[in-house]
């Protein structure tokens, strides 16, 4: 049993959707002092049938059941695109409590965007903009989303007095950028739409691409509004009108209730905004709007605090965030620009420390820099206007800021290079070993000394017992335990002895309150789970490293298939001659002092009259017939076709006391073989050995060996003399 309450969330891909999916997850385990755990897969949109689905590259949302999740966060739409039935299906494999995301059904809780406030805002602009052939573009007409934003955007319609033309509404086959051909035909038969709202951003920058190549000027000759508002929607050209629907929002407040002590089923939505831009031919004059505030603040004498939380409103209104921590550095730095009578050199290193939290790769998604810029040019041009006495010090101050904000975003891009650069090479030099496999090093080393090379502080490598197969005309019945093949802790590659873990406990094994679970695998083959506490920014490294082991994997599995066939006799499956005598190699060089190893020739007598009398076919029975004794008589040891009707058996043993068992146990397997094969002949084998132990030269041992072969053929002259004798 876990200490700590543990949440689930299955993500489809890494996408910038779903990694604020994680980020608000990932927020609110750390606010509730909980455990998250990411299991990722690839959804249902790459598949064809239901059963694929489940039992392809999916695993890991298997796992979420018995992995010991208390809450599990179900991003519903993302994970699996098709019919109402098919999700119902999908939602009722699980006997953990769900939390779906902007999916309702009243037997889970739900947490989803309230889309209606949003859509209509953003429906009713186009309209006062002139616009009244608004086309709808929507994905899967039965999906929730899709359903949701078509009621808003009928109610922003009736609202208006504007009757719903149903030519004018138009179904994709998912929500993607990929549907120009459902798209294209849509818009050039209706030549009179002159406002286009998307159901998400991808849409609509297939419209846009359509529309310019229809030479259609966005914003003027057609307005194009959207939902989403993802990183690349404000810089777009134009820039993408969008509701905001946060994502990360949408987790956090779904894991924050889902960590709540209660039990009841709950529902609860997110507020979504509209957000203007110049696709809908909205042009914000940001300098006005922000002299005008800024002259009415100072003459109002209003304090620093609030003049910086509506610089700051201003910087977010354009993208809006889900960050807190981001939002309270921004207005304490324009609070300490408002502030500042003096400049001392404290003020120097704050600029520096509290510049460097704020302009960073990962904010820069949600800031921008112009935009920045140009408040704090406002700001300082109504500093100056009202603060006449400070002129020197606000001069000095706004050089330096300035000077500062370039230095300190030149770093940021230059950082940004130089680790992306770093990561990529790590990522191809962890491919390049990776696909190493066939060099002679084990997988499992290659896979550890790739994760640690990713700079991967913990993980584990976790094979099952077999690989495993999906069918779907079978029940898929998930393995209860596997083996520790590759151990990171720390950042560095730790022995592993095999260890053997029951899934169902694997996570209490692992560190840390952060932790991703991904399946290795390859085509229909499953081959076991990684667990790592990888940067959720980074996990598209990880699910590119993925594809790698699982195919070094299947690559692995192909060459020791090659290798069983290379050292297996086609006939009778037992080691031919070439496997025999390296496992004789390997038996010699692994004997211990207090071993001995025996070598057994034996040969199956009067092969030429069974083929003679009966055909071939009936000899190559024959020979089958001795490698079945021969294996049955010796089943703990090694048994080899040297070729033709001979044969080799290497047996390692601390009691040479077993030989005098040897003739009784061929014996009883020759009389077994003969009571369930009614055959017409007899199968007869005669035999001859020797022994050696760990002293013995290579000399010595072919010494051995031949006297084996001689004993053997000595035994046959017997056998055939007593034969004829009681002939």
């Amino acid at each position: 049993m876990h200490e700590k309450k543990r949440l689930g969330i299955l993500i489809e891909t890494t996408d910038e959707y779903n990694l604020e999916l994680i980020r608000g997850a990932q927020a609110a385990a750390d606010e509730s002092d909980a455990e998250l755990v990411v299991f990722t897969g690839t959804g249902a949109q790459r598949r064809t049938h239901f059963e694929d689905f489940l039992n392809k590259n999916n695993m890991a949302y298997d796992y979420a059941n018995i992995a010991g999740i208390d809450q599990l966060l179900v991003p519903v739409s993302n994970i699996i695109l098709g019919s109402h039935m098919t999700t119902e299906q999908f939602l009722a494999r699980y006997d953990i409590p769900l939390i779906t995301l902007n999916y309702y059904n009243e037997h889970y809780s739900s947490v989803m965007y309230d889309a209606g406030k949003g859509v209509i805002d953003e429906i009713s602009f186009m309209i006062s903009k002139g616009c009244r052939h608004i086309a709808f573009i929507g994905g899967p007409a039965d999906r929730q989303g899709t359903k949701a934003r078509f009621e808003a955007y009928k109610m922003a319609l009736s609202y208006h007095q504007i009757s719903l033309d149903f030519s004018l509404v138009c179904h994709c086959a998912n929500y993607t950028s990929y549907n120009r051909d459902i798209i294209e035909p849509f818009l050039k038969a209706h030549p009179e739409i002159d406002g286009i709202f998307t159901v998400t951003d991808r849409l609509a920058y297939c419209v846009y691409d359509i529309l310019h190549d229809l030479k259609k000027n966005i914003g003027k000759d057609i307005l194009v509004g959207s939902f989403d508002d993802d990183s690349h929607s404000a810089y777009t050209n134009p820039p993408l009108a969008s509701v905001h629907g946060d994502s990360a929002l949408l987790a956090y407040l779904a894991g924050l209730e889902a960590l709540a002590p209660h039990t009841d089923i709950f529902h609860s939505s997110v507020p979504t905004t509209f957000v203007s831009r110049s696709s809908l031919g909205a042009h914000f004059a940001m300098d006005d709007t922000l002299s005008e505030y800024l002259n009415q603040a100072y003459r109002n004498h209003c304090d620093a605090d609030e003049i910086a939380h509506v610089l700051t409103i201003f910087l977010f209104d354009d993208k809006i965030v889900f960050d807190n921590v981001l939002k309270e550095e921004v207005t304490t730095f324009f609070r300490k620009v408002i502030s500042i009578q003096e400049m001392p050199e404290s003020f120097h290193q704050f600029l520096f420390v509290q510049l460097g939290h704020i302009i960073t790769f990962t904010n820069m998604k949600f800031i921008d820099i112009d935009r920045f810029n140009a408040i704090l040019v406002a700001l300082f041009k109504a500093r100056l206007q009202y603060e006449p006495d400070q002129i020197p010090l606000l001069t000095a101050l706004q050089n330096d800021l300035f000077n500062h904000i370039i230095l300190s975003y030149s770093a940021m891009a230059a950082q940004n290079s130089t680790d992306y650069d770093e990561d990529k090479l790590s990522l191809n030099i962890s491919s390049r070993i990776t696909m190493g496999v066939n060099q002679g090093q084990s997988i499992y080393d290659l896979i550890a000394e790739s994760l640690t090379i990713m700079n991967v502080k913990n993980a584990m490598l976790l094979v099952f017992p077999e690989k495993i197969y999906f069918n779907r005309e079978d029940d898929f019945i998930p393995p209860s335990m596997a083996f520790l093949k590759a151990h990171i802790k720390d950042g560095k590659p730790e022995k592993t002895l095999n260890t053997f873990y029951s899934l169902d406990d694997l996570l209490n094994h692992f560190p840390g309150n952060y932790k991703t679970v991904s399946t290795i695998s390859f085509n229909e083959e499953q081959y076991g789970i990684l667990l790592t506490d990888y940067p959720y920014e980074k996990l598209s490294d990880i699910e590119f490293l993925l594809s790698q082991f699982g195919t070094a994997f299947y690559i692995t599995g192909i060459l020791e298939k090659l290798n069983i066939q290379s050292i297996t006799d086609e006939l009778t499956g037992v080691f031919n001659r070439r496997g025999i005598l390296e496992k004789l190699d390997e038996t010699i060089a692994t004997l211990r002092f207090d071993e001995f190893a025996y070598i057994l020739f034996a040969d199956l007598d009067r092969l030429k009259k069974i083929n003679d009398q009966y055909g071939h076919e009936a000899g190559d029975q024959a020979i089958i017939g001795a490698a079945s004794i021969l294996t049955n008589a010796f089943p703990r040891d090694l048994v080899g076709r040297i070729g033709g009707d001979e044969f080799m058996v290497i047996i390692k043993t601390r009691y040479p006391a077993f030989i005098k068992t040897v003739d009784d146990r061929i014996v009883t397997q020759s009389e077994n073989f003969a009571l369930e094969h009614d055959y017409p002949f007899t199968v007869s084998i005669a035999y001859g050995m020797s022994v050696f132990d760990h002293n013995a030269t290579p000399g010595e041992i072919k010494h051995l060996i031949d006297n084996a072969d001689s004993f053997m053929y000595e035994s046959k002259k017997r056998h055939h003399q007593l034969m004829d004798e009681k002939l």
